[in-house]
Order: C-alpha cells, then sequence, then structure tokens
C-alpha cells in the first residue's frame, strides 16, 4: 500500500454510507462501500488476465464513472494506467503499443472494429457492475519494472503533456507525487468532504485528473462525472448534484456567458445552485471577461496555473485577494 492508495482507502472506508461517485450520463450513483467493491472486483478481473506490478495499461475512454475505479485497481496492484484521448486514432494508437511495448488497453467500444483485425491485441472484455470494460492484452507487452515492489517512488500514471509549446510529451507521475499535489491542492482550496465538484474536463489530462478527481476523492468529497461540458445542462446538474466547485477553462466561461439556454437554466435553478467558485486555468482568461462573468452569475472566478510535470497545480489566486489576468501565488509543494 502506497500513502495515494491508503489515503483513497482511508476516504471511502470513511465515507462508506455517502454518495462519493456520481455518474450524469446513466444516473448511477455509488457510496464509498459500492466504490471499494467495484475497485475489489476490478482488481480481480485485472488478475485474472495476469495484470500485476509494472505492467502499463493504456485507457482510451470518453469521461466515465469507470475512470476512477479503474485507476485506484491499477495502482493497488503496482500497474500504471497511461490515459490517452478518445479521439486518438488507430494507427497513433498502434503506434504506441509498438513503441512501448505496454502490457494492455482499455478502449472505448468504438475501437474493437480495428482491433479486431490487429492479432496482436487479445479482446479480454470483462464487466464491472454490468458495465462493459473492453479490454485489450497485448502480446508483445512487457512489464516496465520487472519484478518491481510497490512504493511510493512508483509510477502511477504516464499522461500526455497538452502541447502548447511543442509536441505532447509523454509524463510519469509516482504515487507520491500524486498524493503530495492533491493534498496541496485540496488544502489551497479549503475543500473539505462536504464539497462536490463536476468533472467537464476530459479525465486523460493532469487538470481533471489531479486538480479535480484525486483532491476531491483524497478530501472525502464527492465527484460527480460529465461525459462532457454541456452548456445547456451545466447549471441543472450543479444544481441537482450540490456541486460547490468546477475546474474549467476560459472557454467554458465564455460559452456560459454567451449560451442562451446556460442563462436560462441558472435563472430557473439560481435558488438551488450552491457553487462557491469556478477555477480557471489552462491559459490567460481576459480580466473584462472573468469581471462580466461574475457580474452576470455572482460567483467568483480563481484563476490558477500548473503543469502536468509538476502533477499540476503550481500557483492559485487567494480567495481572499485575487488578482484577475494573474495565476496567483505558488501553492506549497
Amino acid at each position: 500500500m502506497t500513502v495515494l492508495t491508503r489515503d483513497l482507502q482511508a476516504q471511502l472506508t470513511a465515507h462508506a454510507d455517502d454518495v462519493m461517485l456520481v455518474s450524469l450520463t446513466d444516473e448511477r450513483q455509488y457510496t464509498g462501500q459500492q466504490v471499494t467493491a467495484l475497485v475489489e472486483q476490478t482488481k480481480q478481473a485485472l488478475a485474472d488476465q495476469a495484470i500485476g506490478a509494472g505492467d502499463v495499461v493504456l485507457i482510451a475512454l470518453a469521461n466515465h464513472w469507470l475512470y476512477p475505479i479503474l485507476e485506484q485497481a491499477l495502482w493497488e496492484i503496482g500497474a500504471i494506467a497511461h490515459p490517452v484521448a478518445p479521439t486518438s486514432g488507430v494507427r497513433e494508437i498502434l503506434d504506441e503499443f509498438a513503441d512501448y511495448h505496454y502490457t494492455a488497453g482499455i478502449f472505448a467500444e468504438s475501437f474493437r472494429p480495428a482491433l479486431a483485425t490487429q492479432p496482436d491485441f487479445l479482446d479480454q472484455t470483462f464487466a464491472i457492475h454490468e458495465q462493459p470494460v473492453y479490454f485489450y492484452r497485448y502480446q508483445q507487452g512487457e512489464a516496465l519494472q520487472n519484478g518491481m515492489t510497490l512504493s511510493d517512488d512508483s509510477l502511477a500514471v504516464i499522461l500526455n503533456t497538452s502541447g502548447s509549446t511543442g509536441k505532447p510529451k509523454r509524463v510519469g507521475l509516482t504515487h507520491a507525487q500524486l498524493a503530495n499535489s492533491a493534498h496541496h491542492i485540496a488544502a489551497s482550496q479549503r475543500l473539505t468532504n462536504q464539497d462536490a465538484t463536476m468533472v467537464v474536463m476530459p479525465m486523460f489530462h493532469v487538470n481533471a485528473q489531479v486538480i479535480a478527481m484525486l483532491s476531491t476523492r483524497l478530501s472525502g468529497g464527492k465527484l460527480v462525472v460529465a461525459e462532457k461540458f454541456s452548456a445547456s445542462k451545466f447549471w441543472e446538474a450543479v444544481a441537482d448534484h450540490q456541486v460547490t466547485w468546477v475546474s474549467i477553462v476560459p472557454t467554458i466561461v465564455q460559452m456560459l456567458q454567451q449560451n442562451e439556454r446556460a442563462r436560462t437554466a441558472f435563472a430557473r435553478c439560481q435558488a438551488d445552485v450552491q457553487l462557491k467558485y469556478v477555477r480557471s486555468a489552462s491559459f490567460s482568461l481576459p480580466a473584462e471577461q472573468l469581471a462580466a462573468f461574475q457580474d452576470q452569475y455572482g460567483i467568483p472566478v480563481i484563476e490558477g496555473y500548473g503543469m502536468t510535470e509538476a502533477a499540476s497545480l503550481i500557483a492559485l489566486n487567494p480567495f481572499e485577494a485575487p488578482k484577475p489576468g494573474t495565476v496567483g501565488l505558488p501553492v506549497a509543494t
């Protein structure tokens, strides 16, 4: 057990009877106890496929309630997750496996016809709570670290950078780095087990992975998973699930301001909206746009800055004295 898996499980145990995971796509809700059971079921399914310490499993899925289940199960057995965009081309995926000899992949259903023609990919689909997991064993796969002993310094995840300053790069993050970053994010945002976030950013990026998912899970809060951002459905979901904060980007801020259905929905359910603030990162939000959003909705926008290589958050504006157009102050590391 590592600091990351220990703290994840501790929160599930502490909130065994509380709803910890919600799926907007199919309205599933899982308590801490149920999430624990799903993780154990997934670990057994992976063990049945001989996935173990040092194995890298590529994950090409749209946002889904399975994501935190799959990753925790992989981490607990010492395997490494590499989430990628579900829109990745099949050729790109095949090249990834040929270059790095990953052990297996978990794919969106759309990949299945192409993978069926690839002799090196063995279809070993299994189900978790009646949800198909399209798992493929790669016949040429190799463990990244044969015979490794799981520790805080073991790799937990490989993430691709956004490519904002060049070609995207693969970044490996350890159990300790993820836990350290998520705990500091939770502290900087004063997150408690009374908070809930809605994940609208892609789960294969560090923003959703650490800032939204892990900081919420390690502070005992509720994770509400949206398959993708929808301006017209945003406020209704925020109100229905008592969402208290959301991590977004300037483009989403603009869409919420300009979308007529979003404005109408906010007016309709404003009394039930408990959103305390939204976080904005990835690129600069013009100060006038920030002010316009706050005037329109009465909800603060807190700007920050992070990098995949730093396991996400580096700086965040202080809640008491935010300075629009800046990334704020350094967060403890």
